[in-house]
């Protein structure tokens, strides 16, 4: 294999995950009724992003990814907001991407105390929840 063909490989997979993906509800997997209906309190600050998954960065909001602080940019990024100390969720549910390579979770929270980003699901990287849940959650 010369080096164009895999480098076109890889170019491939790596762009297959920047389309807009289906996802599947597996809250009732063993793996996750536990963790359905916790309440997770802040311990550091976060930072909500309106996301876009339109191909063209189109203007439609497809969900908020929270992300520890700095967060991230880029042209898929609608909308910033800060997301301060001791704010509380409670984890909805689990979601899995049903069309990507690699399995994948995320989880799906809901601000307790306000109204406020209930025009998208608010979503959490399950595997990144799993790793420093002590160090980010109360």
């Amino acid at each position: 294999m010369n080096l164009r063909t895999l480098f076109l490989i890889l170019s491939t997979f790596s762009l297959s995950g920047c389309l807009i993906t289906e996802w599947e509800d597996v809250s009732g997997e063993d793996e996750y009724k536990q963790i359905i209906g916790v309440q997770l309190k802040t311990k550091v600050a976060f930072d909500l992003h309106g996301v876009t998954m339109e191909p063209n960065y189109e203007k439609v909001l497809h969900q908020y990814a929270l992300m520890e602080s700095p967060g991230f940019s880029g042209p898929e990024v609608l909308s910033k907001a800060n997301i301060p100390v001791g704010t509380l969720f409670n984890l909805v549910k689990v979601i899995r991407c049903v069309d990507c390579i690699f399995k994948k979770e995320k989880l799906v929270l809901e601000f307790t105390s306000s109204d406020k980003y209930k025009d998208a699901p608010i979503t959490y990287s399950y595997d990144r929840y799993l790793k420093m849940q002590k160090e980010y959650f109360e």
